[in-house]
Formats: C-alpha cells, sequence, structure tokens
C-alpha cells in the first residue's frame, strides 16, 4: 500500500504537469510581429530612426504601418505603446500632488482657527 507521503507527491506531480503547456511553441521574434492585430500602436526602431505608427499589415519581409514601411532587416526594435500605463501612471501622479497641495493649503488656512475639527 502506498504511502500517504507517496500520494501527495504523485498528485502534486500530476497537478504541476497539468498546468504545464505540453510542448507549446511560444511565438518568438518576427512571429510575434506577425501577430499583431492590424492598427496596434507601435514604436520602431531601426539604426536611423526612431517612428511611433500604427500596424496595417506584416508580411516576412517587411512591417507596413499608416505612415511607413520597414523591411525587417532594417529593424532593430519595435515595442508596443500603452497609453494605459501612462495615462494611469499621469491620474495617480496628479492625484498625489493634488492631495499634497489640499493638504497643505488646509493647514495653512486652519492654522488660526480654534473652531476647526482637524489640525494637520
Amino acid at each position: 500500500m502506498p504511502s500517504l507521503r507517496a500520494l501527495v507527491s504523485s498528485a502534486f506531480a500530476v497537478i504541476v504537469l497539468a498546468a504545464l503547456p505540453a510542448n507549446a511553441a511560444t511565438p518568438t521574434g518576427w512571429e510575434t510581429v506577425q501577430a499583431l492585430a492590424p492598427h496596434t500602436r507601435v514604436q520602431v526602431r531601426t539604426d536611423n530612426l526612431k517612428s511611433d505608427c500604427h500596424v496595417m499589415a506584416v508580411t516576412e519581409e517587411k512591417l507596413t504601418c499608416s505612415e511607413a514601411s520597414f523591411a525587417r532587416a532594417e529593424i532593430k526594435s519595435i515595442k508596443r505603446i500603452e497609453k494605459t500605463k501612462s495615462t494611469l501612471g499621469g491620474l495617480a501622479l496628479g492625484a498625489g500632488i493634488g492631495a499634497g497641495a489640499g493638504a497643505g493649503i488646509g493647514s495653512a488656512v486652519n492654522a488660526g482657527d480654534s473652531g476647526s475639527f482637524v489640525h494637520v
């Protein structure tokens, strides 16, 4: 009869193996670029140029954007541009600055008021 330890080890191994994809091919390099949806905003860097553009089409040989076309051989890097991250970061920064300024002004206004509930 198998021991409890052996059963637990076997169950753990089955769970871990089930969670791992079986030889799933993850797209790399140009395959990832070819998988970009049309109108995806990207930043393309070449030796001479850095351009923000919207993807129109990707073939085996080139990336075509609404603003320009780039040969695969000349492209050094491609990055997706995510406006959501920068928008949320700016919102958080602005809220923090606003809260700090409000606390400072509120403290200055309430400094001489003895009837105030909050003294910062």
